[in-house]
């Protein structure tokens, strides 16, 4: 029996949650002080590419399910929701002892988020050049 797996936005959908589940752990769990991924993410700019991945696979997960909703404007809900979150988590951090509010997070986020938005945006346009290849 032949099988054929075919990458559609389901599976993308279910592969960005799992980057940001990963992220929110990193987040969450801070106290993993001997932990590989905290070494690997105090290496120099590290936790910059971490941001802007985890938070473009939020604007990636949240876009491609707004899209059965709000087929129209999902590449700009997704990634603005995306944007949101990481301008509210930057704030709450302001807050938190031994935590510190970042522009440069910020910043990364956003590029992350602007990535993801380009992208759904090509995709909504141009149908037959699907960049995520979810029409087959």
């Amino acid at each position: 029996m032949h099988m054929e797996l075919r990458w559609n936005a389901s599976y993308t959908t279910v592969l960005a949650s799992l980057v940001v589940a990963l992220g929110v752990w990193a987040t969450v769990f801070d106290g993993w002080r001997n932990d590989i991924l905290r070494t690997l993410l105090l290496e120099p700019g590290a936790d910059k590419l971490a941001h802007v991945l985890v938070y473009g696979a939020a604007a990636l997960a949240f876009g491609l399910l707004s899209e059965r909703v709000l087929p129209r404007v999902a590449w700009l809900v997704g990634p603005s929701l995306a944007w949101a979150i990481g301008v509210a988590d930057e704030l709450r951090q302001a807050g938190v002892r031994g935590r510190t509010a970042s522009v440069e997070d910020l910043i990364a986020n956003t590029i992350g988020v602007v990535f993801v938005a380009i992208v759904l945006y090509t995709r909504r346009r141009s149908p037959e050049v699907d960049p995520l290849n979810t029409n087959r």
